[in-house]
Formats: structure tokens, sequence, C-alpha cells
């Protein structure tokens, strides 16, 4: 591939033996160093040392997970290329970055290596900060997050995300939260389900921030409403079938930072990882990395 660079390989993943063939054309590479990390942070201290050593390439072989693990190890300045192998099972960060679902259709746009500076959302609280690239949700669509065991996402796939919400739907906790947007005074909201998003999918590409993009140098913020069970059941049919963000039952906004508390405290999981402080403040970083994205992708390449 003409420069070094470093994969992150999660073997875990979902699809990744599915992805046997294209690791063996990796290993072929001689420019190409494959690192299977044990764990969230070993991965991040390897993309951080490969990038302290000079290296300027690095990929992501996995689902949002493994893409959160690898930018919380590169520096956020735009002097690195982050590549996508969609391994895991939503894979919902590629739909931003327009990668394809299928394997080899991806690893052809991985070998094209065309780039564009994409933002990075992150999250902080008084003891935690952390990047993600692609959505923060909480309330009752965290709970549902955190419910889905790896064994039910390998076998349902996306799928598995709808299976577990199901249960949960006679049992809807309202949170009782304020946000403040870029700094202005908090605004109060009694709410079922608060998302940050800088990417547009969620749960499996479906979109939960249709207006999001990449490289706005903004955060969608996206709260629903507490309501009845008819709320809830007008609002579902909106969500598969149309732009549920249209509903009066959802409040949209889009802001460079936000800073949400809430009672009870609202956990919010960034594709997969956990902030449980309050309060939680998120910020846009513009431009962080340049990712390398598909054909179809919206923004100008460089």
């Amino acid at each position: 591939m003409n420069r070094p660079q470093l994969v992150i390989w999660n073997s875990s993943a979902g699809r990744a033996e599915a992805a046997a063939e294209i690791r063996r054309a990796l290993e072929a590479d001689p420019d190409v160093r494959i690192h299977g990390p044990d764990s969230a942070a070993d991965a991040q201290r390897a993309v951080q040392q490969f990038c302290d050593d000079g290296g300027r390439c690095v990929v992501a072989a996995g689902g949002d997970g493994t893409i959160n693990s690898v930018i919380n190890g590169i520096p956020c300045d735009g002097s690195v290329e982050l590549g996508v192998l969609p391994l895991g099972t939503a894979n919902d960060c590629c739909e931003s970055l327009a990668i394809p679902g299928n394997l080899q259709a991806a690893f052809d746009v991985l070998r094209a290596a065309r780039t564009a500076p994409v933002d990075l959302a992150e999250a902080s609280s008084d003891e935690l900060t952390h990047r993600f690239a692609n959505i923060a949700t909480g309330g009752n669509s965290q709970r549902v997050t955190e419910a889905v065991e790896d064994e039910v996402k390998q076998r349902w796939g996306a799928l598995a995300y709808v299976r577990t919400a199901a249960p949960m739907l006679a049992d809807l906790r309202t949170y009782h939260v304020a946000i403040s947007f870029d700094g202005e005074p908090p605004e109060p909201f009694d709410a079922w389900n608060v998302v940050v998003a800088n990417g547009r999918t969620s749960a499996g590409r479906v979109r939960v921030a249709p207006r999001a993009t990449l490289d706005d140098g903004l955060l969608d913020v996206i709260v629903i409403r507490a309501g009845a069970v008819g709320d809830l059941v007008e609002l579902t049919a909106r969500y598969f079938l149309e732009d549920y963000s249209q509903s009066d039952r959802v409040v949209y906004r889009q802001a460079k930072t936000v800073c949400v508390t809430s009672d009870p405290p609202v956990d919010f999981s960034m594709d997969g990882d956990l902030i449980e402080q309050q309060p939680a403040s998120f910020r846009v970083l513009p431009g962080a990395v340049r990712a390398i994205v598909g054909p179809e992708y919206g923004a100008a390449a460089s």
C-alpha cells in the first residue's frame, strides 16, 4: 500500500472470520503491520505508539467500538489517515463515510485511499475525556445498547438492537434533563432519549440524526420527549418509515458544544463506550482526522 500502515484487527468482531482472505492480503503487504488487541486500552496504546513513531495511517478493522479505540490513540490535528474495514455488527460509522458493507468492496475503498477531512466528537466529565466518531446515546436507547449481549449480536446482527428493545417498551424511564447549547442557559426537557450525534446512523444504519454530516463542524442533538404509549407508536412508525425528526415529540438542534445534566442521571453510550459521570459535556473537533471514504461520500476529497 506504499506507506506504513497499522491495522487494528478485532478478531472478536462479528465478521472477522468472513474477512480471512482480506487479512491474508494484508499480511502479505510489507508495509502493513497487524495488531490484534486484547482490550480497547491495548488498541489505543498501540495506535498512540505507532503515531509517536511517525506512522500516519491507521486502519480500524472491526466495528464502531474498534474505531473509537483507534481515534482515542491518534493526534487530532488532521495529520493521520483513518481507514475502516467494517467487521462489526452495526458498522454505523461506515454509513457516514460511505464505506460499503460488502467486505471486498470496503477493502477496495481502503486500497483506493481517497481521503477527506472529517470531524470527531469529544465527551468529557469531571473524571473522563473520551472521543467518539459516530453517536452518543443516552436514556432508554443507552439501556438497549447496554443490554445487547455479544452472543446475541453475533446471532442477530443489527436486528439484535430491535430484539432487545422490544421488552423495554413497557418500561420506558423519563429523564428530567437540562441541556445547554453553545454555552447558552440550560433548557429543560422531560425526555425518553437524548442523542448527541456526529454521524447519521445507529443500531445498524438506522438514521437517527438524518441531518448530520461529518464535515459541518457541528454536533446534532436529538431529544425524544417523554409521552404516552400512543406517542411511541406514532414515533416508531416515523422512525422506520420516514424522517422521525419532524414529529412534535422530537427536538432537533445543532451546536458546537453541548452540556447535559439529568435527574435521574443519564448514562451515555458512545458507540459502546460509557460515560456515567454528570454533567456530560460534548464538543466537536472539526477536521480532526483524514478519513478514507467511499466514492459516494459528499465532501470534496483531499
